[in-house]
């Protein structure tokens, strides 16, 4: 079965632009802090995840950029936080 929920990089990105406000939120209104190690951590570890452990690699450059995409999702989601909490 094929999936494209994204089928370009401009809507994959308006994506992960609403969705990663939409978290920050939550998890601000949860009381949930972070920090720098955190904004640099969680992404590189996102990456790592999404392209090795689930096997993204076999995918190409497909998989390279949905890896990468991903992780950014992760550095935004705790860029955001960060920002209401210092805000």
């Amino acid at each position: 079965m094929d999936h494209y929920p994204h089928p370009t990089i401009d809507t994959f990105l308006t994506s992960i632009n609403r969705y990663s406000s939409i978290r920050a939120d939550e998890l601000y209104k949860k009381g949930k802090r972070t920090g720098w190690s955190e904004i640099i951590g969680y992404p590189i570890g996102k990456f790592i995840y999404t392209y090795f452990w689930r096997l993204g690699f076999l995918d190409g450059p497909a998989g390279f950029v949905y890896s990468f995409m991903m992780s950014f999702h992760s550095f935004l989601v705790r860029s955001k936080l960060y920002v209401h909490q210092v805000a």
